[in-house]
Order: structure tokens, then sequence, then C-alpha cells
């Protein structure tokens, strides 16, 4: 089978500098609007947001109802009880209110269950999952609310987010794998994104599947659902079935983002039964932890104001202790301070000549930067007048791909300069160099299943005329045509 879809001989150079000029121009407009918030005065008012911050073992999940309250909602993975908690923003205590153990009064956890049906062939699987689906169901608490879907090249939704365990029980009849291909990661980050837009206090994501992907027509990895689901405050939870005694390399597709997210990740037998410990408490992971209060007024008293990070200090029943950094916002400087003046008649013309003055130095770093970058970028990646490498497709020698730039970025994106339309590449995989003593070298761009030379798994490293090598299920053999 060839793997070699697309070869492009353009440079990322002309794309870099146009990405750098919209982050640049981005900078800008956050300045300018920055600087009409402060002559209209709106800094004076706090706002309240929710904010989800990770350290270590420990979320905290930060929503500010009050321009002098913040409330927190802790959380330990594996799940533990917070003995104490102590907050300072600078060198000012703020005191914390009691703990409320999860769930508080008022307080609900949405679980969302996916289960992959892609393939025919999984049938005994899939007739597995909705047994141990229903075992699930009987360990669900009253402040827990469920949703249920399927996936293989499509989330199907079956039962919408907010249901109990009585309707997902009986939109599982008639369930079965008749899918084609398994977009996982693409099921997986929309499914993140419904949890977001559901009201309750932690979400979770069930996936039940063997963690085989086929999301090609995407950019979509683990490092993008684990985005996904920290932006929208979601613990991922893998629950892999395979016949295999050895762990299969796919599995990663479900440990690592529940590891990364704080969630659990659990694998069958090779008869396809989970643990008993498992089934009797599924949902025992998003547990624990609790719920507390943290007065702003001493830090306001201490004459802070406008945006800051607050230290908060968990102290888990254990003797673990954590620290988090947790962003918030205060009421502005009161008059005198630097945004009352900045709104003073006296002082607006030296305002806005600041402000001016920033703008123009901002649009002639942006100049520069563009073209420095753009030189750099063209010495790089031109065109040389001859090949110096040829990459050849093992066992299909028609699929080649003469190397005729010093630096070539290979992967499953169609930018690279050479596309390879295979699930098991990442979008960008690796990068091959020519350097000017006339050494070529090979680099891992964090790639999710590695790069190996000859058989030796490798992150950098020279490659030799001859030399053999995988990125990920691509074969490809590296044949040195001359130094250029």
């Amino acid at each position: 089978m060839i793997n070699l879809v697309a070869m492009s001989g353009a440079s990322d150079g002309a794309r870099c500098p146009r990405a750098i000029a919209r982050t640049l121009m981005c900078w800008i407009m956050c300045g300018s609007a920055a600087l009409v918030l402060v002559l209209a005065g709106t800094l004076s008012r706090a706002h309240a947001e929710t904010t989800t911050v990770r350290a270590g073992p420990v979320t905290v999940r930060a929503a500010q109802s009050g321009p002098l309250r913040l409330m927190l909602d802790i959380h330990a993975a594996p799940p533990a009880k917070v003995a104490s908690v102590t907050a300072k923003l600078g060198e000012t205590a703020l005191p914390a209110s009691a703990i409320e153990p999860y769930p508080a009064a008022g307080q609900r956890t949405a679980i969302y269950i996916l289960i992959d049906t892609s393939d025919p062939a999984r049938r005994r699987v899939v007739a597995r999952n909705l047994r141990h689906i229903r075992q699930m169901m009987k360990a669900a608490k009253p402040h827990q609310t469920f949703g249920l879907a399927r996936f293989d090249q499509q989330l199907r939704v079956l039962v919408p987010l907010g249901a109990g365990p009585k309707a997902i029980v009986a939109a599982l009849k008639g369930v079965k794998a008749d899918g084609l291909r398994t977009y996982f990661f693409e099921a997986a980050i929309e499914a993140s994104r419904q949890l977001a837009a559901f009201q309750a206090d932690r979400r979770a994501l069930f996936i039940l599947s063997d963690g085989k992907i086929e999301d090609v027509k995407t950019a979509y990895d683990a490092r993008a659902l684990i985005a996904a689901a920290h932006q929208a405050g979601v613990s991922v939870h893998g629950i892999g079935y395979s016949s295999s005694a050895v762990e299969p390399r796919e599995f990663q597709n479900l440990r690592v983002p529940a590891k990364e997210t704080g969630g659990r990740f659990v694998k069958s037998n090779t008869r396809f039964d989970l643990p008993a410990d498992f089934l009797a408490a599924p949902f025992a992971a998003i547990g624990g932890g609790g719920r507390t209060s943290i007065d702003l007024a001493p830090a306001r008293a201490a004459g802070l104001g406008g945006a800051g990070t607050m230290e908060v200090t968990v102290q888990l029943e254990g003797g673990t202790s954590v620290t988090a950094m947790v962003p918030l916002v205060l009421p502005a400087v009161p008059a005198g301070g630097i945004f009352q003046k900045a709104r003073d008649p006296r002082y607006l013309p030296y305002t806005i000549g600041g402000g001016v003055l920033v703008l123009v130095l901002l649009a002639l770093f942006l100049r520069w930067f563009i073209l420095v970058r753009r030189r750099l970028r063209e010495a790089r990646g031109a065109i040389l007048p001859s090949a110096i490498a040829v990459l050849e497709v093992v066992g299909d020698p028609a699929a080649t791909f003469e190397m005729m730039k010093r630096s070539i970025n290979i992967g499953r994106r169609q930018d690279n300069d050479l596309t390879l339309a295979n699930g098991s590449v990442s979008g960008l995989h690796a990068t091959i160099h020519y350097k000017s003593d006339g050494t070529f070298i090979i680099t891992d761009q964090d790639s999710q299943n590695g790069v190996a030379i000859n058989d030796e798994e490798v992150k950098i490293a020279e490659l030799k005329d001859g030399d053999e090598v995988d990125l990920g299920e691509v074969r490809f053999r590296f044949n040195v045509v001359k130094e250029a």
C-alpha cells in the first residue's frame, strides 16, 4: 500500500510571516482595546468568570461569584478528602470558609458515555460494552446525570446529557457495531464540547473502545483531545477492550488523555471482562474533594486591585500538599490610583500619546520581525538545483520523494513537504535537516508513535545512506544522492 500521497516543494517560510503578522496584529488590537477600557473607566468593575487550573493531582475550578468572593471546587485524582485550604494574594493572606465535601448542596456531575461501534467485527465486544454500561448504571448517584452516544465516522447522540440511568439503559437496546471507520479523537473532542455547554460542577467523559483510530481527515490527536478536555473542565476516563494478553499500543489513545486530565484508565482481560472493583464503583474517580470560598476583602483593604493571581495551597488527607495559581479580578485601584489618573482630563493627552507610541513601536517591531523571519526561512527552505537524497517507501519503489531542500517536514498534514496519509503518522511527525558538514539529521517532532531508524527508536539522530526509517506504521529507505 502506498502511504505517500502528497509531495510539496513549498516552504513553510511563506506561511510563517503571515502567522506572525496575525499574532502581532492581535497583540496590537488587544493593546488598543485595553487602552480604550482604561479611558472609559470600565476597569473599575470586577467581572465574574470561571477558570479551571490543574496542579499535580489537584484540579481547582474557580468561579468569582462577586467582586470580593471566589468559590473554589477542588478535586483530586485519585479521589482524596481536602484537609485544609489556604490562600494569599501577594503577601496578603485571604481566609477560606469551611470545606463542604463533594457533592455539596446543589452540585451535580455530568457523565457522558461513548461507545465505539466502528467495526462489525467488534460485535462481541460491543455486546459486552452494553452489559457493562448496564452494570455501571446500577452505581449511579442522585447528583449524577448522564448522556450516551456511539461513534464511528461521526458522533451519534443516543441520549442527550441530563438523563437518568433508566434512560441510558433503555437506549442501549439495538446498539451494535456497524460502522466502517473510527474517528476516535474527533468524536471525543465533540463530546467534550457538548459537556462544556452543559451546566454542571464536574464533567467526565467515559470512552469504551479498543483505542484504534482513523482520524486521517482531521488534524486531531491525543494532544488536541487533552487541550479540549482541559478547556471544558472534563476528565477523560478510558475503558480499553482487547483480546490480546499484551497491552496493545492503541491503548495509549485512552491511557494518555486519562492521565493528563485527571481521569482513570481501565482495561479488560482477554475475555473482555472488566475488574469487579471498577464495575462496583465506576464513577468513584469523579468524587472526592470539596467546595470552599475565599474572602477577597483583605486584599481590597490592602489596596490591591485589578487582575491578579492568587496562590492557593491545598492540603489533602494523607499529607499531600499542592499549590495552584488561580487568576482573579479585584475592583480597580480607588481615586488617586493609576487608573484614576488615566481618566483624569489633565492626564488624557499623556495617556493617548503613550498609547499611540506603543502602537507605533509594535508596528515597527512587526515589520522587522517579519523581514528577519522571512530571510531565515528562505535561506533554510530554498529549493536546491538537484536532489540531495531520496526517500523510498519500502515495498513500493514507485512511491519516492526527492529531497530538494536542506530541511523538510514530514507528517500527515497537507502543509508538510512530504505528506503521509496514514493514521499512525502525526500531523507534524519529523524533520530531516541537511547540515553544512554533509550529514543528515532526523528529529522527532513530539510525534505520537515515534521515529525509529533500523528498528531503534530515536528522538534525534544522524541518517546514513541505506537507513530504514519508521514513522508510525510507514517505513521508508533513505538514500543519499550527493552532497549539495
